[in-house]
């Protein structure tokens, strides 16, 4: 699978227009457009905001990974990790609180 093809795969996975992917980005819808038919690639610039918009990694894209395996998240739920693992002290309290203390508690051991 192409570049283009991986892209546009990602896009129609979330249900996402064309248009909107472009907004968010910051390009033209053309510009998505080219990019899914394979006309040009994104620059550089515009490839880290393309795939944090699409929920996927660089692997997914130049084909490192054969399938983009990782796991989506919002905006939201990245700030949401990223309050957890500067807080050390308050996992455990948050790990109760959402039933994972055991699955926290045996990856700590590994």
């Amino acid at each position: 699978m192409k570049i283009a093809e991986r892209l546009k795969e990602a896009r129609l996975r979330l249900g996402m227009t064309q248009e909107e992917l472009a907004k968010k980005v910051g390009v033209t819808k053309g510009a998505i457009a080219n990019y899914e038919n394979g006309v040009s690639l994104p620059k550089v610039e515009f490839l880290y905001p393309l795939m944090d918009a699409l929920g996927i990694d660089a692997n997914f894209v130049y084909g490192v990974s054969s399938s983009d395996a990782s796991i989506q998240v919002t905006a939201h739920e990245r700030k949401v990790v990223v309050a957890y693992r500067s807080h050390p002290e308050m996992q455990p309290a948050v790990d109760r609180l959402l039933g994972i203390e055991e699955t926290a508690a045996q990856e700590k051991q590994a």
